[in-house]
Order: C-alpha cells, then sequence, then structure tokens
C-alpha cells in the first residue's frame, strides 16, 4: 500500500509539472487547467490507473499541440487520403478489367464444378488421342 502510495505521488509530481497551468505557454493555459484539474480529482481519489493514463498522454505529447504541428498533421492526413483514394481508383479499375475478361466470366458461369472438370476432361483426352494420332501418320 505504501508503495503505490509513493507510486502515485511520484506519478502526479511528474503530471503536474508537464501541465501546470503556469509552466505552459498562453495558447495552452485553458487545456492545461482542465487536464490539471482532472489530475488533481485522479489524485485525490488515489486513482493511480488514471494518474498514470493522463501522465503517459502528457509525455506522448498527446495534450499539448502547437497550431503548426496541427496543421501539419491536417497536410499528412488530406495526403493520405488523396494517395487513399488514388489507391481505391486503381483498385476499381482492375476490378472492372477483371470482370471483363473471359476467364471471369467463364468462372462465374460454371454452376456445377464437377461437371464443369468432367467435360473438360472428356475434351482433353480427345483432344490427346487426335494429337497421337497426328503424329503416327
Amino acid at each position: 500500500m505504501l508503495k503505490r502510495i509513493k507510486e502515485l505521488k511520484k506519478k502526479f509530481r511528474k503530471a503536474t509539472f508537464l501541465c501546470h497551468p503556469d509552466k505552459v505557454s498562453d495558447e495552452f493555459k485553458d487545456v492545461a487547467q482542465k487536464i490539471f484539474i482532472e489530475l488533481k480529482a485522479a489524485y485525490d481519489a488515489n486513482d493511480l490507473k488514471r494518474v498514470t493514463e493522463i501522465l503517459d498522454d502528457l509525455e506522448k505529447g498527446n495534450y499539448f499541440k502547437t497550431r503548426s504541428e496541427t496543421v501539419n498533421e491536417k497536410y499528412k492526413l488530406k495526403a493520405a487520403i488523396a494517395k487513399l483514394k488514388e489507391q481505391i481508383k486503381t483498385l476499381e479499375t482492375e476490378i472492372v478489367v477483371i470482370k471483363e475478361s473471359e476467364t471471369f466470366k467463364t468462372i462465374i458461369s460454371i454452376d456445377d464444378w464437377d461437371e464443369y472438370f468432367k467435360l473438360t476432361k472428356e475434351r482433353l483426352k480427345k483432344e490427346l488421342k487426335s494429337l497421337q494420332l497426328e503424329i503416327k501418320v
């Protein structure tokens, strides 16, 4: 129990240092205030799990991003979306080509695969006999 309390205090202090409204730039003061209040409530409730989650998010930089970082991420996402849309178009074109191929049309027209292979086998046997006769002549 004492170890848990020490861990809680340690993580709380570390998180407090990362999100205290007096220690962040002006553009993040409102966000920092909300996080600080949530952190304090978790600490007062002895909620080690929530304090740990908040600390992890703070260390990963999930709360405080500058406008330029946000804009940069927005452009990256737009570029990724454009790339995915292009890939979708390519796949759609490939699907159309496949659906128009004779092989695909043959495959979808087969109702009974056993019968299809039986007939194909018979046709190939006849063709083999015909070729063997040609060779003998």
